[in-house]
């Protein structure tokens, strides 16, 4: 069978979630030996054993196998073992620093999620790594339509918004545009599910201070599973 080492943050956030799915998907053909970036967290009995097992991988890894490493274009430069080096990193900027230029440089392989994320890097690097489109996926046993049609109300239309309060989100103009696409008498909501663990309580205070302006705004708590992230995106509109 063939090997792989795999470098990747395994959690609930973005990064943790891309890396939990790539290594679900890549473990039913390969052997994944998983050298996790930061403590790792798991939902379910299932996810903590596959865990285990690919990291217990680590006393048979093979040191000249491909290494694919998750995780930031400024963080690239580590890597396990003598193989090549497969980077895959999400950005939302198009100029590179010298300091992202030098850790993508240092790959021999870039993967992008979209043909955009291709671009940018191809207009800073030139043709020095090749690059690879790999769209990211969702767990469909978790996030599918079914039944999301009969749970959602009726008589209004819900916008939900899912991801951790930051301007890199868009949450600092979301609220501006909401108001501006429907005036106070039209029968609209829009959910925010924006826990972000990594801001103080006084940062945490001031989004939510300002997305309750808003009545017609509802502020949803950090979910514990993706199943209940998924349950609660049923309820919503859009």
């Amino acid at each position: 069978m063939k090997k792989l080492n795999l470098m990747a943050p395994i959690n609930s956030l973005g990064y943790g979630i891309a890396g939990l799915n790539v290594l679900k998907s890549l473990n039913r053909d390969i052997a994944v030996s998983l050298f996790p970036i930061g403590n790792s967290q798991v939902s379910s009995p299932e996810e903590n054993l596959l865990l285990q097992q690919c990291v217990s991988n680590q006393a048979s890894f093979d040191c000249h196998s491909p290494c694919l490493k998750i995780w930031h274009e400024f963080a690239m430069a580590e890597r396990i073992g003598s193989g090549q080096l497969f980077g895959f990193p999400f950005f939302e900027i198009t100029k590179f620093d010298e300091k992202r230029i030098n850790h993508l440089s240092s790959t021999d392989h870039i993967i992008v999620a979209s043909s955009w994320a291709k671009s940018a890097v191809q207009s800073q690097l030139g043709d020095v790594v090749p690059i690879s489109v790999c769209p990211l996926g969702v767990d469909g046993s978790i996030f599918h339509g079914k039944d999301a049609e009969e749970k959602a109300p009726r008589d209004k239309c819900v916008f939900i918004n899912c991801g951790k309060w930051e301007v890199r989100k868009g949450h600092d103009i979301l609220l501006k545009g909401f108001q501006s696409a429907f005036s106070n008498n039209e029968n609209v909501e829009l959910w925010m599910m924006a826990s972000n663990p990594f801001l103080s309580a006084k940062e945490t205070d001031e989004w939510e201070r300002y997305y309750r302006s808003d009545s017609r705004v509802r502020l949803i708590p950090r979910q514990p599973t993706h199943h209940a992230v998924a349950e609660v995106m049923k309820s919503a509109t859009c």
